[in-house]
């Protein structure tokens, strides 16, 4: 086993305790469990064979302590399991506030706050270099492959690049959290999203998923147009950040008001917007690990 062997690399008391602690909760989720389960169904569905042998494996190492997580698919909740137990270390991670606003004069902008540096852009650049290590340890490996698939799925969604400022939002709207709606299912605009707007239903990752998941996948492929060969080749997170930016201006807080309702025209929109997005995180969270653990 390179430097480190699994055997006493699993025996590392904390990594053990804090894996066998975790408990799935959906109060603090990102994208919701569909939206990442089935980013996570169509990158694996995208995969080389070999590199879908390492993936397997890696996810492998882990499934000892964590056994409802022991396939590519919903480990890609595993950090939104791990956040709704308490830690809050990796919480940067999730999203990574690029600032937006209107009302906002030049000396203003000047003074807001910058995202924090470990943010989720950082936390993909990091999980792939980690995995494209010849030399990083396999349980490492393990948990940056459980990161990577989870936030290329949150970079994806609009409102995890983003926090607005202007008028009530002086210290910015926290990704839409703090823009609230009359909406008896979503409290925000944020909980709008990332439960995919109504697009697809609940899925829980503990219980039998595979059917559903597939389905949706499928159904993705079907309704919408696979992305082109540019914006698949881009590779950098901190470009679809900047995509999430212009979706965010152009979409997401388009067309509804603070403390409004969304229209079903609105409503209509995000789902488009949405279901675009999953597939393209899909198909680039698949290039990033082929190009990591395919064959050199």
């Amino acid at each position: 086993m390179r430097h480190l062997g699994l055997r006493k690399s699993l025996q590392r008391g904390a990594v053990v305790a804090l894996l066998a602690a975790l408990t799935y909760s959906s109060s603090a989720l990102a994208w919701g469990p569909t939206g990442h389960l089935v980013t996570a169904q169509l990158a694996y569905e995208e995969l080389d064979s070999d590199t879908r042998s390492e993936v397997d494996r890696l996810i492998a190492l882990l499934a000892p302590f964590e056994p409802r997580f022991d396939h590519f698919v919903p480990a890609s909740t595993w950090m939104d399991a791990l956040r709704s137990e308490g830690p809050t270390a990796f919480d940067h991670w999730h999203y990574i506030n690029l600032p937006i606003g209107e009302g906002l004069d030049e000396g203003e902008w000047e003074t807001l706050p910058g995202p924090d540096p470990y943010n989720a852009v950082w936390a993909i650049r990091r999980a792939v270099e980690v995995l494209s290590d010849a030399d990083a340890d396999d349980l490492q490996k393990a948990w940056m492959l459980r990161v990577l698939v989870h936030l290329v799925g949150d970079v994806h969604q609009p409102l995890h690049t983003v926090s607005r400022f202007g008028e009530g939002f002086s210290r910015g709207d926290r990704g839409g959290n703090l823009f609230t709606l009359r909406d008896p299912e979503h409290s925000n605009l944020h909980r709008l999203w990332d439960w995919t707007a109504g697009l697809l239903p609940f899925v829980n990752p503990e219980g039998r998923w595979q059917a559903p998941v597939q389905r949706f996948a499928q159904q993705l492929r079907r309704d919408f147009a696979a992305p082109g060969a540019a914006r698949l080749e881009d590779s950098d997170p901190g470009t679809w950040a900047e995509e999430g930016r212009h979706l965010a201006k152009t979409a997401v807080y388009a067309g509804i008001d603070f403390e409004g309702y969304p229209s079903e025209a609105y409503l209509a929109r995000a789902r488009g917007v949405i279901g675009e997005q999953l597939l393209l995180g899909g198909f680039r969270l698949a290039g990033l690990l082929n190009t990591a653990l395919g064959k050199k």
